[in-house]
């Protein structure tokens, strides 16, 4: 395993903390997307962000768009 990158940014949202944590990790993803980057393992500890990401349900609210 090697070190290669790391990036820091600081959010200051008032909402919901599924919806920050889901916001928190667009900006990864995308970063992630950018440098074209093999396999990534992210770590979360918000238990109803990883259940939407890996649920077969449409989640047609805010959260859910943000998902998607």
């Amino acid at each position: 395993m090697h070190f290669c990158l790391a990036k820091t940014e600081w959010f200051t949202l008032v909402c919901e903390i599924h919806v920050g944590e889901t916001l928190r990790l667009l900006s990864p993803l995308e970063w992630v997307q950018q440098l074209h980057l093999g396999s990534i393992d992210f770590e979360l500890d918000a238990k109803k962000v990883m259940d939407n990401f890996s649920s077969t349900h449409q989640d047609v609210t805010v959260f859910g768009l943000i998902i998607h």
